[in-house]
């Protein structure tokens, strides 16, 4: 087994409905997670009553993760998106 070579060091703490502030390594400012748009309506949030609107974990995984071309795109695409599948909003801890 291969020696671990990093750890994350952060803590992430809910504020009000799904807006969210982290700590984390390598940044002198909290990040601020919430929701917008499409994904705020998935979850039943309506948007006007936001006070603020924020990226959501997901934005931040998929531009961790270079997202994909949208269709027709090239690897070298500047442009990037994401099909965002939610299968069980019973199950989801963000829609209760």
């Amino acid at each position: 087994m291969s020696d671990v070579v990093y750890v994350s060091k952060s803590s992430i703490e809910r504020r009000r409905g799904p807006l969210r502030v982290a700590h984390l390594p390598g940044e002198s400012q909290p990040v601020i997670y919430s929701v917008h748009g499409a994904i705020a309506e998935h979850y039943k949030v309506d948007p006007a009553t936001l006070k603020e609107s924020h990226a959501a974990t997901i934005d931040y995984v998929i531009s961790a993760t270079a997202g994909r071309p949208p269709s027709g795109g090239t690897e070298n695409s500047k442009e990037f998106g994401f099909d965002l599948h939610v299968f069980d909003t019973e199950e989801c801890r963000v829609c209760r």
